[in-house]
């Protein structure tokens, strides 16, 4: 086995493939982490599946056989870590699989389905995440079967499959939820860093700007203050590649990165700075220029 080789299988459901937010964020944060990571793609479902037995059975085997044309080159044991990130039907084929295969990973189920507790075990390394108002799972049959399995599982009122529940206030909740339990964890890796990306800070373009949990803050809560780094930008609020970067970290990371910054620059474009302070002033001056920006796109 190669030392340290890690590797995430991202399982799509009916409809929400690899590209929808919560696989393509996910794939990117286990890429992020070092994983290699493997995006299955299935095709040739059945139409209007959801409450047909018979059709969500047919659509079951094909994805299981897909999935294992897909993986058949897989060698496992090159591999010291592998997790499953599955969506919908996409949970069960996961679950399935890994057993099929006598495999020993992490699951990291996204609004998983009553079938899908079928195929786990009791202690398994996984955890939940579903929508109260998911039309494709009764809220009462997860529960049980988390508590039964002893997964941990993760609830959003009112949430659909999606994990959405199409109130834009209630979703940056949700999100700020999401931010807390990614700064709680404690990661096995001991060089684990959290890369996160802050492009968007400031860009609601309906409605008031709504402030949300400062990751770096909430990583401190947890005694995990050197595990993250921060980046922002104004490149989509002046101009893009002539704006003023910044990255927030620990007091520990940045002695570090001072290091490192003496080494490879000659000095910052102060003028461009200065530029930036003299028409922003504060943080009011961009909130008012990203209104003209709303207005602009109509």
């Amino acid at each position: 086995m190669e030392n340290g080789k890690r590797l995430a299988i991202l399982f799509p459901g009916v409809g929400y493939t690899c590209d929808k937010p919560l696989l393509y964020y996910g794939g990117k944060l286990m890429e992020q982490k070092g994983y290699e990571v493997i995006r299955l793609r299935y095709h040739g479902f059945p139409e209007k599946i959801r409450g047909d037995m018979a059709k969500m059975k047919e659509s079951f085997f094909l994805a299981l056989r897909q999935t294992k044309e897909a993986l058949e080159a897989v060698s496992w044991g090159d591999y010291e870590d592998v997790t499953f990130l599955s969506k919908s039907i996409g949970t069960i084929v996961a679950a399935a699989y890994a057993q099929e295969q006598g495999l020993t990973v992490k699951q990291a189920l996204l609004t998983p389905l009553s079938q899908t507790f079928d195929f786990l075990e009791k202690d398994c390394d996984a955890f939940a995440f579903h929508g109260t108002s998911d039309p494709w799972a009764v809220t009462a049959e997860i529960e049980e079967a988390c508590s039964r399995l002893e997964i941990p599982l993760y609830l959003t009122e009112g949430a659909n499959h999606s994990l959405e529940t199409g109130n834009a206030q209630k979703d940056i909740e949700i999100l700020a939820e999401t931010i807390r339990r990614i700064a709680s964890m404690k990661p096995a890796a001991k060089d684990f860093l959290l890369m996160w990306d802050n492009a968007y800070c400031v860009h609601e373009f309906f409605g008031d700007y709504v402030p949300f949990p400062d990751i770096l803050g909430e990583c401190a809560k947890y005694g995990n203050e050197d595990m993250v780094f921060e980046f922002a930008s104004t490149s989509k609020i002046t101009f893009p590649g002539a704006g003023i970067s910044v990255f927030v970290c620990s007091v520990n990371n940045m002695n570090h990165m001072k290091k490192l910054l003496n080494a490879q620059i000659i000095s910052y474009d102060k003028v461009n700075q200065l530029r930036h302070v003299r028409y922003f002033k504060d943080k009011e001056g961009v909130l008012a220029l990203m209104k003209k920006h709303a207005a602009i796109l109509g």
